[in-house]
């Protein structure tokens, strides 16, 4: 996941696996997307999804 906001020189990378221990599809999108949210939040940035 790659959050970019230019006008505050905010540039945040999510790196993470849903493959360990074992496959199992689409785990990430909700964490990540909360993830932005958090961040928007504590921020005080609108989160576009």
């Amino acid at each position: 996941m790659l959050l970019v906001v230019p006008e505050n020189n905010l540039i945040i990378i999510l790196l993470t696996n849903a493959v360990h221990p074992e496959v199992r599809l689409n785990i990430m999108m909700p964490i990540r997307q909360r993830v932005v949210q958090l961040i928007s939040e504590i921020m005080g940035l609108h989160a576009n999804r």
